[in-house]
């Protein structure tokens, strides 16, 4: 019962968060328009400063025992070998100039020996950041690469959304921000549904389902099409836009509240461990997914062009990861007996 309560609680959480893509983007396209790109990163402080508060005064003190030290050489070296790689890539898709080989060798090198320096401090280190007796497990692998790509579709469609309706069709930065309203009315009904479903469910179906809808909306996207005719009516481009995203976001909010239960399924009783492994390997994969994609637009003639092209990669990338939907947990309380036999004891 309480896994099922959890699954329900967090694939509520997943439909109340789409709440803030309603405000943020309308507000910055509008201050985009007026005031200039620079604005919109001041105006996210007061609300900063606000959550801040109504944390201290809200959530509750914890109880347990004292936290564990934080793991710095592994803090670093993760992040020295994110960075590097993002850094090569960057410097690759620069169109003004010619990109500098030497720099991108030496930051890919950097990069790999950074990886390697993580994987041996995490192995050996007392109180890792990153658990490598769970990376190991079979079905933890699965997961993970489940949301590596995930974490690249889902900020590869949505971050470049704004940037590809001004550059392929002409828009305004308030009716780009705008355009991205429909994802996230879509998403907080179908996240609600779908969170409510999920003991009926499991977790297979609605990832899947909602992987396919993405790839289906994101190949649709890369067409560009400018005012279709369908069934013999002339649909606005903005209209259109409007649609296809409205429809991406109802793929995502099916998928997202399983996807983010079905991990917890292997082990529940690290929980904490699993959530953090599951946003660090989804923010992975939408940094590193968002270089590449960046990387893709600028060697094409145009944004716009760049920017099809890529959509037609997010989509083969939905594709892919339903090869790893497979080897996650179904069901609430469905943990296979590998799973449980390779659980580390605390």
């Amino acid at each position: 019962m309480f896994l099922e309560d959890c699954a329900r609680a967090i694939g509520m959480i997943s439909s109340v968060f789409p709440i803030g893509s309603i405000v943020g983007p309308l507000a910055g396209g509008v201050i985009v328009d007026q005031f200039g790109w620079r604005w919109t990163f001041m105006v996210a402080v007061p609300p900063v400063f606000a959550i801040v508060a109504l944390a201290y005064r809200w959530l509750p003190a914890t109880t347990t025992k004292a936290a564990k030290p934080i793991d710095m050489p592994g803090v670093i070296s993760l992040t020295l070998a994110v960075l590097a790689f993002v850094y090569a890539l960057t410097e690759l898709s620069q169109r003004n100039v010619q990109p500098n080989v030497l720099v991108v060798g030496v930051f890919t090198l950097l990069g790999i020996v950074a990886t390697v320096a993580f994987i041996r401090r995490e192995a050996t280190a007392e109180d890792p950041l990153v658990e490598m007796r769970l990376l190991r497990q079979k079905e933890f692998a699965y997961v993970n690469a489940l949301n590596f790509l995930y974490g690249a579709a889902i900020f590869g469609l949505f971050s470049f959304i704004p940037l590809y309706a001004e550059s392929a069709y002409g828009v305004s930065s308030a009716t780009a921000g705008a355009l991205l309203t429909p994802r996230a009315f879509a998403m907080i009904i179908a996240s609600s549904v779908a969170a409510y479903l999920l003991p009926r469910t499991g977790y297979r179906k609605p990832i899947i389902v909602g992987l396919v809808m993405m790839s289906l909306s994101t190949f649709v996207l890369s067409f560009g099409l400018h005012d279709p005719v369908i069934l013999g009516l002339r649909i606005p481009s903005v209209w259109y836009l409007a649609t296809i995203i409205g429809f991406s976001g109802l793929a995502f909010g099916i998928a997202g509240p399983a996807a983010n239960n079905a991990a917890i399924e292997l082990a529940p009783e690290r929980i904490a461990a699993i959530t953090g492994l599951r946003v660090m390997f989804r923010s992975l994969g939408g940094t590193l997914g968002t270089a590449v994609i960046i990387l893709v637009a600028s060697r094409a003639s145009s944004e716009g062009a760049g920017l099809e092209q890529a959509f037609v990669g997010i989509a083969v990338v939905n594709l892919l990861a339903i090869a790893f939907v497979f080897g996650t947990p179904d069901r609430v309380g469905d943990v296979t007996q590998t799973a449980r036999g390779a659980r580390p004891a605390r």
